[in-house]
């Protein structure tokens, strides 16, 4: 910005101007353009930490792209170390999907961005700290038991167990939110209980709007996702292109 002070040595009848008013004027001067100064240096500073802040943010591992209207044309991406992404197909919940920030309900797919807390399978045992001090139980019974437990229950009551296929990949919304996943007992199993993506016994609920809420996928996509994600890693689901699309349920 180009600062100008005409005739600053002069007063208005042409007269030069004391000594003290000519050095008060300068002065001035020097005052308001180093306020200038630094009002611009740190409102640049500050648009910098913002875009740094933002470039730096975790990029998630695995997308999760819903299609309300038709549900077919739903996809995951998860992105794979010196190879292509891999895209796979998707079957979400038979309600619909909640907004970002929702408290979880039955039938709802719960859309925004979630951290990897959990990964278990017959063979494999990946659970965040926090998690792992949180139920009651200790680690080597929840290593040992823990996902048989709950892939043997029969939710759906049709006389089939293995409702979770190869494996569970349990997410935590990071909005704060209040959540009701929890550990404890159902049907008489110890097993942990949240939003999750995970395999299925029903291949058919893959491009449909079927599931009890969480994210169904083939086995090949679940392979895929438990060589790539860790605990930790964010995943994001969105619903046509959104978190808070038309139409999703907003219950908190």
């Amino acid at each position: 910005m180009k600062v100008v002070f005409k005739h600053a040595a002069r007063s208005r009848d042409g007269q030069a101007k004391p000594p003290h008013v000519r050095y008060f004027l300068l002065l001035a001067k020097v005052v308001f353009i180093g306020a200038l100064l630094i009002t611009s240096v740190l409102y640049g500073n500050g648009r910098n930490r913002e875009a740094h802040a933002e470039q730096n943010a975790p990029l998630p591992k695995a997308w999760i792209k819903i299609d309300l209207q038709q549900p077919a044309k739903s996809f995951g991406i998860v992105r794979r170390e010196g190879r292509k992404p891999l895209r796979f197909r998707v079957g979400f919940g038979r309600r619909g999907v909640q907004c970002e920030g929702a408290r979880f309900k039955d039938g709802y797919s719960l859309l925004g961005t979630f951290e990897v807390n959990a990964l278990l399978s017959s063979d494999t045992f990946k659970m965040s700290e926090e998690l792992r001090k949180f139920s009651p139980r200790g680690e080597r019974y929840l290593r040992e038991h823990l996902f048989a437990n709950m892939n043997s229950i029969d939710f759906d009551n049709d006389g089939r167990s293995g409702e979770y296929g190869g494996g569970f990949i349990s997410l935590k919304p990071l909005s704060p939110t209040p959540q009701p996943f929890n550990f404890g007992e159902f049907k008489g199993r110890y097993r942990w209980y949240s939003y999750a993506i995970h395999g299925t016994n029903t291949p058919e609920r893959l491009g449909s709007a079927s599931t009890g809420g969480c994210i169904n996928v083939g086995a090949a996509a679940l392979r895929a996702l438990f060589e790539q994600l860790a605990v930790g890693d964010q995943v994001q689901v969105f619903a046509n292109g959104s978190f808070t699309p038309t139409g999703c349920y907003d219950a908190r």
